[in-house]
């Protein structure tokens, strides 16, 4: 539930016409209701959807490229629903029967590549998915034109990596590069708003912290008006604007936000979700900075609680960014 984005339903709504029966046959409306639900935050429901077209795709007489672009579809909605082991299963079937029917090194290769790589960045396994995601972009710049969208999204989550590693120069080039393709769309894309919250990562890191906080602002503002105002993409980036608010001393204004984004994971997510764990750590720092340490204690208990169960299930831990939140 980070704001990022990474091709999952969309791809399989741009390339399941023409493929097998078509004209609406049900595997193709499964995967455009799974995609409707999926761009409305509504993970459960898309799960579902795919889930069912995954079962379709399994049958001996379905087109072969339809198993991994299902399997990619349904990895994607469990990977928002803080599934990461079951989605990492997907992700890895997916890209093992495209290589072994022929795709490698396929536009569609690429971009399973580029999510399984997300996926192990999110996962805080940052190598692995830095190789991956260098991997796509590489298979991408050979296969598209230099301005396409699928660049950006790929420079994006690379970067977001290298952020992760403290290798901000490299990250800030990829960055720029996929601000320049983006800028260049009629209308804001929910790609810039992610490539304008990794900037405001980066600037909260360099100690600027009043620039990072207008780039994250101007990343919230793309994105409400794509999704609305409590969509689960905001998560993250209401994440990092509350942090950046408590380092500026903005009392009123962090709690604010900090209390909005809990809401929204609550709502969309679930309280047992591990995004919902992570807002409620920098929270529980929040409390503690300013001297509410009773209040403090009780939310770090609830953000441990959430956290070491989706350890449990999972198998990986949440990265947690708190250890910038404190006054300088």
């Amino acid at each position: 539930m980070r704001p990022r984005v990474v091709v999952g339903a969309v791809l399989l709504m741009a390339l399941c016409h023409g493929w097998g029966k078509g004209n609406g046959d049900e595997w193709e409306r499964l995967v455009l209701d799974g995609a409707a639900h999926e761009s409305a935050g509504n993970y459960v429901a898309a799960a579902a959807s795919f889930r069912d077209a995954v079962r379709i795709a399994e049958q001996p007489s379905a087109p072969e490229l339809r198993l991994p672009l299902s399997l990619n579809a349904l990895a994607r909605a469990h990977e928002e629903l803080g599934d990461f082991a079951e989605a990492e299963r997907l992700f890895n079937r997916a890209v093992a029967i495209l290589e072994k029917i022929g795709y490698t090194d396929s536009l569609t290769h690429a971009v399973l590549l580029s999510n399984l790589g997300s996926l192990y960045v999110e996962e805080g396994q940052i190598v692995k998915g830095e190789a991956l995601l260098r991997q796509s972009l590489a298979i991408k710049a050979r296969l598209l034109p230099p301005e396409d969208e699928q660049i950006a999204i790929t420079c994006n989550v690379l970067a977001e990596a290298l952020i992760k590693e403290g290798k901000h120069r490299e990250a800030e080039q990829l960055l720029d590069r996929a601000r320049a393709i983006l800028e260049k769309k009629p209308q804001p894309t929910r790609a810039l708003a992610v490539t304008l919250n990794s900037f405001g990562v980066i600037r909260r890191n360099q100690g600027r912290n009043q620039e990072a906080a207008r780039l994250i602002e101007r990343a919230i503002e793309i994105l409400e008006g794509e999704t609305g105002p409590d969509h689960p993409i905001l998560l993250c980036a209401l994440n990092n604007l509350a942090t950046l608010y408590a380092l500026s001393r903005r009392r009123d204004d962090a709690d604010k936000t900090f209390q909005r984004a809990l809401l929204v994971a609550q709502k969309h997510a679930g309280t047992n979700h591990p995004m919902y764990g992570a807002v409620l750590a920098n929270y529980a720092a929040f409390l503690r900075m300013i001297g509410r340490k009773a209040e403090s204690k009780t939310v770090q208990a609830q953000s441990n609680e959430v956290l070491r169960d989706s350890a449990r299930r999972n198998g990986v831990g949440m990265t947690v960014d708190a250890s910038a939140l404190r006054y300088k």
